[in-house]
């Protein structure tokens, strides 16, 4: 769209503001002593010709841009089709803690509509810092389609919003959660398809109070961040450096998100090439636009650029299968073979979750034992490695053996200092303490098989053996036992919360199977509510 270039404001009548005060309406130029009219007949006439000539020249705040948005004036009415309504919580209630929701004209009840949730900048100059005074929800969505709501920063101890910094972190972000939910559930907005966004303080508070923690994490399918981004720089408040913001993007995963900033962007794309180089982002340098969010309340390319960017977000959340699955086991592989195959084989999808289940060759494998302190290291690299990536972890303890239909392939003499059995006991051991440590979710499949009795010599063991498969294998599954594996994942994937769009299950021949029998294909199914293959 051509933009509209005007004159400034200035160059053609003073700044004008209307206030309307218990039946008085006032009119001033800015920065002047304003002249009252009594409500008569000339004083709403003087109003009328007030509003009709700032509305006729619909002046823009940037560059004379003719502006065509101007945000909705926050009322205590009850929410309704195109109104932007001030909101208290129930617990504070009385307190001068407060959000604003706008339900946009196309509301209806009983529909779902995407929700994007806004924070404010610093009150700073032009800015006021306040929920009343965000704009980039209202200029992305045009007022239509879309839940806007304006959270606060909130000042625990004086009981009010914050409009400078945070306040308070935990309750912050606890009132986020809460309110999301809510309003979700009672005014259809579509969980699946809430978005963060933020303003200058509130750009670098799309991460630094919306990765806080993994709940909150989980809560958006995006993220817009307007000028400064959180890691960029180091501020005077606690964990605003480098590691600590690292730490918060770990949980961002392969979610996109849209950065821009006046001028430039290059030096949060240093930062993020650096800390996340798999990310998927999406930088808009605005040229020409100073530091603020109201260049989304005029016809500017930009504008279309972020618009076009919010719609394909959605567009790809609905048309895309739920989940998908990537099957990256080799069979015979290793822990040194995983790490040196994780980027080609794994990171470069931008997977989601990584399922990483690897043990059973670097410990069963008499060709070429793994020492147990190695293999540690090196399940610790993969993790953190994959952490890096942006991608979550979910580590699976790999099943026991049967020792005897084992030595059928391998000499018994080799596992002397050590037995079969011992050895993936220590598997799991070390799997369950980097779970604890590095704070991974797990799935310990090689206890639930023992707790089950199915994983022995007879036909309901869930390892190959001679009853139920007529071979003397001892390490590899049956489909049943691929099945099982599958539903734990999945189980385990729902109940920590874990961003399942794109899952790589990473390892050895336990994940790679059959053409038949899999597990990553017995998962795909499940995750998708498809059949069983």
């Amino acid at each position: 769209m051509k933009r509209q270039i005007m004159n400034p404001p200035s160059a053609r009548f003073p700044k004008l503001l209307l206030l309307y005060r218990g039946g008085e309406v006032a009119v001033s130029a800015a920065g002047e002593k304003s002249t009252s009219f009594r409500q008569t007949r000339n004083a709403s006439l003087i109003a009328a010709m007030v509003v009709l000539a700032c509305a006729s020249q619909q002046i823009g705040a940037e560059e004379g841009v003719v502006r065509d948005l101007t945000v909705p004036a926050v009322t205590d009415a009850v929410p309704s089709p195109g109104t932007r309504v001030r909101q208290f919580n129930k617990h504070y209630e009385g307190s001068r803690v407060y959000h604003t929701l706008y339900l946009p004209t196309d509301w209806m009840p009983g529909k779902k509509y995407p929700v994007i949730v806004e924070y404010a900048g610093n009150k700073w100059r032009t800015s006021p810092g306040t929920v009343e005074g965000s704009s980039l929800g209202y200029g992305i969505s045009g007022g239509k389609g879309v839940i806007w709501i304006c959270m606060p920063y909130v000042n625990q101890q004086e009981m009010r919003n914050q409009e400078t910094w945070w306040g308070d972190v935990d309750a912050t972000v606890a009132y986020c959660r809460h309110t999301v939910k809510r309003i979700c559930n009672k005014y259809g907005g579509d969980a699946d398809n809430v978005f963060i966004a933020g303003f200058s303080r509130g750009a670098i508070a799309c991460n630094f109070i919306g990765l806080h923690d993994e709940e909150i994490a989980s809560l958006w399918r995006g993220f817009i961040c307007h000028s400064h981004y959180d890691g960029v720089k180091k501020w005077g408040y606690a964990n605003s450096d480098r590691s600590s913001a690292a730490e918060r993007l770990a949980r961002l995963g392969n979610r996109p998100q849209f950065i821009s900033q006046e001028h430039s962007t290059e030096s949060t794309q240093l930062y993020l090439k650096e800390v996340l180089p798999t990310g998927n982002f999406t930088f808009l340098p605005l040229k020409g636009v100073p530091h603020t969010d109201t260049w989304v309340l005029d016809p500017r390319p930009e504008r279309a650029t972020l618009r076009n960017w919010f719609n394909h977000s959605l567009a790809i959340k609905k048309n895309a299968a739920s989940s998908s699955v990537i099957n990256a086991g080799v069979g015979g592989n290793r822990s040194s073979q995983l790490l040196s195959r994780l980027e080609q084989d794994v990171l470069l999808h931008r997977p989601t979750v990584v399922v990483l289940m690897v043990g059973t060759n670097d410990r069963l494998n008499s060709g070429s034992f793994v020492d147990a302190k190695l293999y540690q290291k090196n399940v610790e690299t993969l993790v953190d490695r994959i952490h890096q990536g942006g991608s979550k972890v979910l580590l699976v303890t790999p099943p026991p053996c049967i020792p005897e239909l084992l030595f059928t392939r391998h000499d018994p003499r080799e596992f002397d200092d050590q037995s079969p059995v011992e050895r993936m006991e220590e598997v799991r051991s070390i799997l369950l303490d980097i779970s604890k440590e590095r704070s991974v979710s797990i799935v310990d499949f090689h206890e639930h098989l023992l707790r089950e009795n199915i994983a022995d010599n007879q036909k309901e063991s869930v390892i190959r053996n001679v009853a139920n498969s007529k071979v003397k294998d001892g390490v590899h599954l049956t489909p049943r036992g691929y099945e099982l594996l599958a539903q734990l994942i999945a189980r385990k994937i729902k109940a920590a919360d874990l961003p399942a769009s794109k899952v790589a299950c990473f390892g050895d021949s336990l994940t790679k199977g059959s053409a038949k029998a899999n597990y990553p294909a017995y998962l795909d199914a499940i995750l998708d509510g498809k059949n069983a293959p």
